[in-house]
């Protein structure tokens, strides 16, 4: 059988002295894309903060075979997990490439990033139309997209999702998950790619 590309047990979640998560237990597949359902308040948000040491936790957190629990935000990024904040978290001040650069402010491979960045300019062609244009003049599934595309940057093994479809005219969700499947099909093209975890509210 494949190994999972996460496995998650026991996870506890705190916000100072408040215990936000208790007990969560789940895997995601390699190759998997897994969604997170729940009413505002649930735990989403939180849970994928837990994944990214954003928040003090206990419990298990293995990525491939490697313990990430406990780790910093930067660490865990580095190791491959990239998150895609609520609210899309562009910088509004610079241009769609600008930020697309950004996001492999880690990497020294210069062809690779410059192969990486026309790679997201082929699975959202409207950022390439606005390559030179700043950020903040974008449209709401523009930014979402250019976020997912400065996630993509980081070559991340795991991209994790905070409601991506809030906000976004119903249009727009569906042209915008058309996208995430099609990258998920098309992961053997796309370097370390392994899975998708999102969230998104339910009624």
């Amino acid at each position: 059988m494949t190994q999972p590309l996460l496995v998650v047990r026991e996870l506890r979640a705190f916000y100072g002295s408040i215990q936000a998560l208790h007990g969560l237990d789940f895997t995601i597949p390699e190759g998997g894309v897994t969604t997170l359902l729940g009413a505002n308040g649930a735990g989403k948000t939180t849970t994928l903060r837990a994944l990214c040491g954003m928040v003090r936790t206990r419990g298990e957190i293995v990525l491939g075979d490697r313990s990430i629990a406990g780790l910093a935000t930067e660490d865990i990024a580095r190791l491959g997990v990239a998150h895609v904040p609520e609210g899309r978290g562009t910088f509004s001040r610079m241009t769609t490439e600008e930020n697309l650069q950004l996001g492999a402010v880690s990497r020294r491979d210069r062809p690779g990033i410059a192969a990486d960045i026309e790679r997201v300019f082929a699975y959202f062609p409207r950022l390439k139309e606005r390559r030179g244009q700043q950020a903040g003049t974008l449209s709401g599934g523009e930014q979402q997209m250019l976020a997912i595309g400065r996630a993509l940057m980081l070559r991340p093994r795991l991209m994790l999702l905070d409601e991506p479809s809030f906000g976004l005219a119903p249009l727009i969700v569906e042209e915008l998950f058309g996208i995430l499947g099609r990258l998920n099909r098309e992961r053997s093209k796309l370097p370390a790619w392994r899975g998708l975890l999102a969230n998104r509210a339910s009624e």
